[in-house]
């Protein structure tokens, strides 16, 4: 391939990746824990949330949490679809946003 054809291909290939929408991960039933963290929310604001903390030691914010489950270091186990999504600035703590689909003791 010549360098006149060069650039159009790479373009091509670079387009036809990033069109693509990925559909979210679902992640199989884990040992997990819920954490709560403290998050800054603005200049001298301090704010806390509950994230999920895996076996794999991986941190993730729901985007819901049942108030049953609301309770520092409380063992569960959960399968959650990862949405690829973070909070931004000053919204929450800087974890991916997943989705729970089934949560238990």
């Amino acid at each position: 391939m010549t360098p006149k054809y060069l650039w159009p291909a790479l373009l091509l290939i670079i387009l036809a990746g990033c069109a693509r929408e990925h559909p979210p991960l679902l992640v199989a039933d884990q040992k997990a824990s819920v954490q709560l963290v403290k998050y800054a929310c603005g200049l001298g604001c301090d704010a806390a949330t509950y994230v999920i903390k895996t076996s794999l030691n991986e941190l993730f914010t729901p985007l819901h949490l049942d108030t049953d489950y609301q309770i520092h270091q409380f063992s569960i186990k959960i399968r959650f679809t990862r949405t690829g999504k973070f909070n931004t600035s000053f919204t929450g703590p800087p974890y991916e946003l997943i989705e729970i689909v089934d949560i238990s003791r």
